[in-house]
């Protein structure tokens, strides 16, 4: 429970805990091609929007054909759980951390929105889905709509 780890770190502690798993989460992302969009709290969001320039060529061109960006979303999702169903945090009272994932495919918006922060952003009904699967699904799990 997420609300049970901010009650239980200290401000600076849980800034340090957040970065260091976002961290991990982006060099998965990396390494598979897949675009992180955002991070809100708790909530880290990637979307298979992937660059064959930025990720490495043979997985990339391997992922087109085996199912494509979708295969390629599920893949990182199944690692990103895979590693952090496995490591220890250290903190008391909480050995390991534990993830919800939400994964769905289909068509969005995007767009830069805002003045004061200009932030890329996506929205739209797969957004929407992605987002309730991860919220209502089961702690460890991957949700595919």
């Amino acid at each position: 429970d997420f609300g049970r780890v901010v009650a239980g770190l200290h401000p600076v502690d849980l800034v340090l805990m957040l970065d260091r798993v976002f961290t991990q989460m982006d060099l998965v992302c990396q390494e598979h091609g897949i675009t992180k969009i955002e991070t809100v709290g708790k909530t880290f969001m990637a979307a298979g929007l992937g660059d064959p320039a930025k990720s490495n060529e043979k997985n990339y061109l391997a992922s087109q054909k085996s199912g494509g960006r979708a295969v390629k979303c599920l893949e990182v999702a199944v690692a990103i759980l895979r590693q952090f169903t496995k490591c220890v945090t250290g903190m008391d009272g909480m050995e390991k951390l534990s993830l919800k994932i939400g994964l769905n495919t289909g068509n969005v918006i995007s767009g830069v929105v805002g003045s004061q922060k200009p932030q890329f952003a996506l929205f739209g009904d797969t957004v929407n889905t992605a987002s309730r699967m991860m919220s209502t699904g089961e702690v460890n799990h991957i949700h595919v709509s």
